[in-house]
């Protein structure tokens, strides 16, 4: 991956540990640890955010991670920090999801 990629993979990986443990009502937290109850609507991307962060957790420790449980691993700081350079290893392996980002062809007709 180019380095821009890791970079800003590395930053999301931070930011998650420390809005996980941010205390008291703080939005960020509540929206990146909330837990939908129904299925996601047709049309929306396959996986989330932080999909990445619970297959890594889960191929790191061979134990399943269901939805957010990144949240409760990154509570523990010096854990969760001393996780990252793996988990951009192990990012850098997993194959990238088509965001439909359009190709140049799309656009030719508009010239």
């Amino acid at each position: 991956m180019s380095p821009w990629t890791t970079l800003q993979r590395a930053k999301a990986w931070k930011w998650a540990g420390k809005v996980a443990r941010s205390t008291g009502e703080r939005w960020s937290a509540t929206i990146a640890c909330w837990q939908p109850h129904d299925a996601r609507p047709r049309g929306r991307p396959k996986t989330w955010w932080s999909d990445t962060f619970n297959a890594f957790l889960t191929a790191a420790t061979g134990i399943s991670h269901s939805q957010n449980d990144w949240c409760n691993a990154a509570k523990d700081a010096k854990t969760w920090d001393g996780l990252c350079d793996a988990y951009l290893a192990f990012a850098d392996l997993q194959p990238q999801q088509d965001q439909g980002v359009p190709d140049k062809e799309d656009f030719s007709e508009w010239s």
